[in-house]
């Protein structure tokens, strides 16, 4: 069987059905919007625990085992190559190339959930490794679960002063984050909310509502938004539903693969690999 497949996404989910399309006898090609593959990896600092047969490996250790299989297996990749829409067979690139394929397999991964409030455009969308490598402080982080916590702490640990700003009274995020954020000199606002923010010269200016109904304004030199994570579709290619449930995809001949299918409770590394395999093999059942 010959059947050229593009597969948009060079994060796990991605790569994942690439190795599956080629064990199978399809023709994939990945194509990755980015100038490198991993989509989540690269932002995960922590050991990964929870790999069956991989304990504590860590996220570059996997993203580099993924590169050396599909390297193996000699499998074409277009890095910083965004697929901005499809007619027929013809797959329609930003920089106005067009590619033909049979199929598309989609794997658009995640993004950070934005505020949305007045001033979100100013942030800045820097990583903690970023921020971390700079020095930059104090640095505002604004969430309560893992992501957040985990943030909170590695700056904290490398002497930045955090302020951590959730709405909730108790934090969502693992004990083990809980209890290493415990001993740290971390300013918690807890029942509070980010209601604005304005540039400076230096850095932000952010206001913050308690639930007092009092009002606090500090001055950061970054913000770290860690409120959760939601699919990072292009326009057109699917309808975002709600922040606790899937997007729905209307196009019959697009199967999508990886943590966007997946409600946020279930999204794992486990899962993103499973969905590639999947839509490998209904492929080559459904031809």
């Amino acid at each position: 069987m010959s059947m050229d497949v593009a597969i948009v996404g060079g994060g796990p989910a991605g790569i994942s059905a690439a190795i599956w399309c080629q064990r199978l006898g399809l023709a994939p090609t990945i194509y990755e919007r980015e100038s490198c593959l991993g989509g989540q990896l690269q932002q995960i600092s922590l050991p990964i625990v929870d790999l069956p047969g991989q304990p504590e490996i860590s996220a570059t250790q996997v993203l580099h085992g993924l590169i050396a299989h599909i390297e193996r297996m000699s499998i074409p990749i277009a890095l910083q190559s965004r697929v901005i829409g499809w007619s027929g067979n013809t797959i329609h690139l930003q920089d106005g190339r067009r590619i033909f394929a049979d199929r598309v397999i989609y794997a658009p991964g995640l993004k950070n959930r934005t505020l949305d409030i007045p001033g979100q455009e100013w942030i800045s969308n820097a990583g903690t490794g970023e921020i971390l490598a700079a020095q930059r402080s104090p640095i505002l982080i604004v969430g309560g679960g893992d992501r957040a916590l985990e943030a909170a702490c590695r700056l904290a640990e490398a002497g930045i002063h955090v302020i951590l700003v959730h709405w909730r009274k108790e934090f969502s995020a693992r004990r083990e984050f809980q209890e290493r954020l415990q001993p740290l000199p971390v300013d918690i606002v807890r029942e509070a909310q980010v209601t604005g923010i304005t540039r400076g010269q230096s850095g932000y200016h952010v206001r913050i509502s308690t639930g007092t109904q009092q009002q606090r304004e500090v001055d950061v030199a970054d913000i770290l938004v860690r409120i959760g994570m939601e699919p990072d579709i292009e326009p057109g290619f699917a309808i975002p539903v709600s922040q606790e449930m899937v997007p729905s995809y209307p196009r019959h001949d697009l199967l999508v693969v990886g943590d966007a299918t997946v409600a946020p409770a279930y999204r794992s590394l486990v899962a993103a690999y499973a969905s590639g395999m999947q839509a490998a093999k209904f492929l080559v059942m459904n031809e």
